[in-house]
């Protein structure tokens, strides 16, 4: 189902109307333990196969149970997909190391394709 997800590239996504849906990538077992990176690869290439146009993660903390931190779960995801987007929905950045996210986030632009020298020298190439 090459194309799914991206915008005038086939038609074979969950739609409604003109609508695309994504999901939600599922965070734990059906005993409650986290699920593992091979099982989150898992998770996403079956959101992916139903048709989804993207899988989305969401962060939190203390909530009495474990999230996935919303930048790491994408990234780990990829692994297992190929045409759907990857999207982070609620990060509490208060309760975040500011420098840590901002790296985290540069590291993905410089990983994406386009990336140029520039990208990198923004930030001293790190």
């Amino acid at each position: 189902m090459a194309g799914r997800g991206v915008p005038g590239v086939g038609d074979e996504s969950v739609r409604v109307g003109g609508m695309r849906f994504g999901a939600v990538l599922p965070f734990a077992s059906l005993s409650g333990s986290p699920l593992g990176t091979a099982c989150q690869i898992i998770a996403a290439s079956t959101i992916e196969d139903l048709g989804y146009s993207s899988n989305w993660a969401f962060g939190g903390m203390g909530r009495g149970f474990v999230l996935p931190n919303p930048l790491m779960a994408p990234t780990v995801t990829a692994c297992g997909t190929t045409s759907v987007g990857l999207g982070t929905g609620i990060m509490q950045l208060p309760i975040c190391n500011v420098a840590e996210v901002a790296h985290r986030l540069f590291s993905f632009e410089v990983s994406g394709p386009g990336s140029t020298r520039d990208d990198l020298q923004v930030f001293g190439d790190d």
